[in-house]
């Protein structure tokens, strides 16, 4: 339940992220496509902004949330690596022809097509890297001269969210519910500690991947930072979410005692 509000306390909304697969892409090469060992900043608020109904080309709303918040994640179990060879056919393209839609496509262009792009679809091969059973605790507050009501709207948005939330990829929905609750802290690592899993299933999973450490990562700039927390360097900070732009960010990485 969440805790009442002062005036004095900080409030930060911590929420519990977890799919039976799910992937968090670092930088493409080539055909392969990386993931990440935990959740990208980019890729959780781009899960909140979908709460919220945010659409992907609404650019002043999604870097308005991304200057309003600051973004911590814990992991709680990381999973196990999965590599999916895909595979993806496209129809040929054929010159001074234009498509009504995806059936005149194939018909025109396809493998039975009697014009000159008659031939086999063009396929595309990559390796596409996803985690299965991976858990993770974030945490969200806001940002000197931010209010902090922001967040109270986004736990109601995940709580009933206007599209179906994600992780990573759309193939990836969310195998638990994000459990969202405002908390009442001295700060975001007593967030963390004073979060408790509604779910059932969830305090399993945990008990069943919990390490004796946990790894945090967050905010290089954030308050409460460990002096001795390392520096990863990570594209995930939004530049524009309509044409996919990201900007280098600098993000602090300890562990603690689970």
């Amino acid at each position: 339940m969440d805790n009442e509000q002062t005036a004095a306390t900080p409030r930060f909304l911590v929420f519990t992220l977890y799919a039976p697969v799910a992937a968090f892409g670092s930088t493409p090469m080539g055909a392969d496509r990386p993931s990440w060992p935990r959740p990208s900043r980019a890729a959780v608020l781009g899960l909140v902004a979908g709460t919220l109904g945010i659409v992907r080309t609404d650019e002043d709303a999604h870097l308005g949330l991304d200057a309003s918040l600051h973004y911590a994640v814990r992991t709680d179990g990381a999973g196990t690596p999965l590599r999916d060879y895909h595979t993806t056919q496209a129809a040929g393209r054929v010159r001074d022809l234009s498509w009504k839609n995806r059936r005149e496509q194939l018909r025109l262009s396809g493998p039975d097509a009697s014009t000159s792009a008659n031939r086999a679809l063009p396929t595309i091969l990559s390796n596409r890297d996803y985690l299965t059973d991976s858990l993770f605790t974030a945490v969200l507050w806001p940002r000197p001269n931010a209010d902090d009501t922001v967040l109270d709207g986004i736990r109601n948005a995940m709580r009933e969210p206007a599209f179906t939330p994600f992780l990573g990829r759309k193939a990836s929905p969310l195998g638990l519910p994000l459990d969202p609750q405002v908390i009442e802290a001295p700060s975001f690592l007593h967030a963390l500690s004073m979060y408790h899993h509604a779910t059932p299933a969830l305090r399993i999973l945990e008990r069943i991947g919990n390490p004796d450490h946990a790894v945090i990562a967050v905010d290089a700039d954030a308050p409460g930072v460990p002096d001795d927390a390392g520096i990863d360097r990570r594209a995930d900070r939004l530049a524009s979410r309509a044409r996919w732009q990201y900007l280098d960010r600098d993000e602090a990485v300890f562990t603690l005692p689970h």
